[in-house]
């Protein structure tokens, strides 16, 4: 038998089969990812090539993206349920790593057999022989993990358009609410509105909160009646916990027409850690718009609330113009979290891996 590296037809056959580099008959493995110490056919010595498996790193790198890539174009494309995506892409991991590795090997001992046939003697300076139980463990994990971090950055790009359109809603001219409403839920939120009519205060309800201080109190939420007969509710701002009944805050109880500015705000719904709404003193505790109304035995345009602006009420109270807009963005930093995540659990498999002499240098 020549010392001649095998055609690239053979080459590709060997890898199918996995059998020695050189000859293409002797296997090459003594199980799945151990390389047999030679060739049974030809007595090609594994051992002395020194390729070991240092590019199954390459073949980590390449399941990972692999399976990462299947993962995220199927969630963003079908949105399947949790369990599927694992009975999918577990087992392919499996499959994959098996497949991929082999053919790493044969293709690292194929060249060291070409580099020899070149040199007349072995040029090598890894030699990585990673195991099989490790190597599943930590190839899934480093696959979730990027996965989170993609998802992570592609969170930030929604968040940062978010933020971007509200700040443009903010700071436009206000528009009647007719026309706001015309948007649909999510593009109508935090556009300032303009409305006229006159309060039913008698019908008001409150919303327990804490001021600005953080001293307890309410918003007070009052229906607004407009030209058209159509009612909206609207926030008019936090009365502390002493001044929430009307009799002690009279002046700013406003009598006959009025117009206002505020934002449009969407009306929420509690949670299971949500207290139910003390209903004999109207009193909730989230902004549930179409219960308040329900509650107050009105019919209101749109399940909205709107969030009065700081001009001043007489008396001073409701002190309007409480709404914050602002939204937390840190999946940048949640994105590097998961990302350095990966990284660690990496270096952690290759020092393991060194230290158990199936990680060298030389």
């Amino acid at each position: 038998m020549t010392g001649e590296p095998l055609a690239k037809l053979d080459l590709v056959k060997a890898i199918i089969l996995g059998r020695c580099p050189r000859c293409g008959r002797g296997p090459l493995f003594s199980g799945y990812l151990t390389p047999a110490k030679s060739c049974s056919a030809c007595g090609l010595d594994f051992t002395r090539l020194e390729a070991g498996d240092g590019a199954a790193v390459f073949g980590i790198l390449i399941v990972g993206a692999i399976v990462t890539g299947g993962a995220l174009l199927a969630e963003v494309a079908y949105q399947p349920p949790y369990w599927v995506q694992a009975a999918i892409w577990l087992p392919a991991v499996l499959i994959l790593s098996l497949g991929i590795f082999t053919a790493a090997q044969i293709l690292a001992d194929d060249h060291a057999v070409q580099a020899q046939s070149r040199l007349g003697r072995t040029k090598s300076m890894i030699r990585f022989q990673p195991l099989l139980v490790p190597t599943l463990i930590v190839l899934p994990a480093v696959a979730l993990m990027t996965a989170l971090g993609v998802w992570q950055l592609q969170r930030l790009e929604w968040k940062n358009g978010l933020v971007a359109a509200v700040e443009a809603r903010v700071h436009a001219a206000p528009m009647p609410l007719a026309d706001a409403l015309k948007f649909s839920p999510e593009d109508a939120e935090y556009r300032i509105v303009r409305v006229e009519g006159h309060f039913l205060h008698d019908k008001e309800a409150y919303l327990f909160t804490t001021g600005p201080d953080g001293q307890p109190g309410a918003h007070v939420i009052t229906p607004l009646e407009q030209a058209d007969g159509t009612v909206v509710l609207v926030d008019r701002g936090f009365v502390p916990a002493d001044r929430q009944d009307p009799n002690s805050r009279a002046e700013g109880q406003i009598a006959g027409e009025t117009s206002l500015m505020g934002m449009l705000r969407a009306g929420q719904h509690g949670g299971m850690f949500i207290p139910e709404p003390d209903r004999a003193h109207r009193v909730w505790f989230v902004r549930d718009a179409a219960q308040i109304s329900a509650a107050l035995g009105i019919s209101t345009i749109a399940p909205v609330l709107i969030d009065a602006d700081a001009t001043p009420n007489p008396g001073g109270l409701p002190l309007g113009g409480q709404t914050m807009v602002a939204f937390p963005n840190n999946h940048l930093s949640y994105a590097w979290t998961w990302f350095g995540l990966a990284l660690t659990l990496v270096a952690v498999y290759l020092i393991y891996h060194h230290s158990k002499q199936r990680l060298r240098f030389r």
